[in-house]
């Protein structure tokens, strides 16, 4: 299947009533400390219509940048609705992100890192990278970068 990073979220678990606004908050940050070092980011399609990520009122949406797009991360303010061509899953909404190792993969592993800590317990991370690997280094050092705390371990359980 290729690199990747998945997440999950409840939809028995109520979501805080203000986690979209922190998560679209925090992700600013992280987007505009990604720019600043060098990673070069677009939206959807990876720069050749939306050449900046998008963030609205109901979704944030971001790939690489030209050669170094591959899948486009999105977070939705709302779970969407089951999905029943593809999802036989009632209690959560899934979903996830081929990055190919491609530069813009800390930003994607670092916006997870904080939506783990927005949503809390409704949200489920996993990966194909390692936390004390290399795979998520610089997506630890950007969310210290920019959110100005050490990032918290997302994938449940914390590893000692």
């Amino acid at each position: 299947m290729g690199y990747s990073h998945y997440w999950y979220r409840s939809r028995s678990v109520p979501e805080p009533p203000d986690a979209y606004a922190r998560f679209a908050m925090g992700a600013k940050r992280i987007i505009e400390q990604a720019q600043s070092s060098g990673i070069a980011l677009a939206g959807w399609d990876g720069g050749e219509q939306q050449p900046r990520p998008e963030m609205t009122e109901g979704y944030i949406r971001l790939n690489g940048c030209g050669d170094e797009a591959h899948e486009t991360f999105t977070w939705c303010a709302e779970i969407p609705p089951v999905d029943e061509s593809w999802s036989n899953d009632p209690d959560e909404d899934f979903d996830f992100c081929k990055t190919a190792m491609k530069p813009y993969d800390a930003v994607v592993c670092a916006l997870l890192i904080l939506a783990k800590s927005v949503y809390g317990p409704g949200v489920r991370i996993s990966s194909d990278g390692e936390w004390n690997g290399w795979e998520w280094l610089g997506a630890r050092i950007l969310y210290t970068d920019a959110m100005n705390e050490e990032p918290v371990y997302p994938f449940g359980q914390p590893v000692r």
